[in-house]
């Protein structure tokens, strides 16, 4: 039987373009408007796993995982909090809470040999 636990701290500041954008993306056709109010992007993501392996035939194994990532002011364009423009949509920049879960169960049934 094997355990594992991880934890990651992680943290990203905001670009000079989320900072500062104020006009047209040439690219996208979409008018950009940053924000220089904007804090660093936190996070603290988890992982727990567990497995274990039959002793008679090593490729069978059963695996069960957790992760989780919750970020906190997770930096997003969004075009609902901007207006519409003659020639193309106002993306405004936003902070958002973000989580990313999951959770995976996995059996590998492993082949006896016979001798």
């Amino acid at each position: 039987m094997f355990f594992s636990v991880s934890i990651a701290r992680t943290g990203r500041a905001p670009t000079h373009l989320e900072l500062f954008a104020d006009g047209p993306h040439p690219a996208t056709a979409q008018y950009e408007v940053g924000d220089d109010t904007l804090e660093v992007e936190k996070g603290v993501n988890t992982e727990m796993s567990a497995s274990a392996s039959n002793r008679k035939c090593a490729a069978e194994q059963d695996d069960v995982a957790a992760f989780e990532a919750p970020t906190d002011g997770y930096l997003t364009f969004d075009a609902r909090l901007g207006v519409g423009l003659a020639d193309g949509v106002c993306l405004m920049l936003e902070a958002r809470n973000l989580t990313d879960e999951e959770m995976r169960v996995r059996s590998r049934p492993g082949r006896k040999s016979h001798r």
